[in-house]
């Protein structure tokens, strides 16, 4: 007896959209999701943020982010968000059925995501300052 449902054997984890979901919306749930997902990593791990450098919340970040990606468009697309993560099982099945969506949704997200990060953070002041006891020319970032 296995433990995954009938229709869901044989497939190796292969991003299939779901029934009844075209290509073009699988597109559109990639792109969304694929932007919260690198919008979110990019504001977590930002150089000067001091936070990043000292606790947890940037894995709590990414980590709450992943698993709401994967709730939200598991029985939607099978949630590729990453053409590696999509890739390897299209292979190893021969399933390329909208393939395309797994590698055009995350590269076109990247951007848009990359895009709203310097819109929303535009207005940050990022300078430098000296920390005596790292010695000469070490300079640290910070936001002002």
């Amino acid at each position: 007896m296995a433990i995954s449902p009938i229709h869901a054997r044989g497939k190796l984890g292969a991003t299939i959209p779901g029934t009844d979901v075209s290509g073009v919306q699988a597109f559109g749930v990639e792109l969304v999701l694929t932007s919260l997902l690198v919008l979110t990593m990019l504001s977590s791990i930002d150089a000067n943020k001091d936070a990043a450098r000292r606790d947890y919340g940037t894995a709590a970040a990414v980590g709450v982010v992943v698993t709401c990606c994967y709730l939200i468009a598991l029985p939607i697309t099978g949630c590729g968000v990453n053409p590696a993560r999509s890739f390897a099982p299209a292979v190893l099945t021969n399933t390329w059925d909208d393939h395309w969506v797994y590698w055009a949704a995350p590269i076109l997200a990247s951007l848009v995501a990359a895009f709203l990060h310097c819109l929303l953070f535009k207005d940050r002041q990022y300078g430098r300052h000296s920390d005596p006891q790292q010695g000469d020319g070490y300079e640290e970032p910070i936001i002002q």
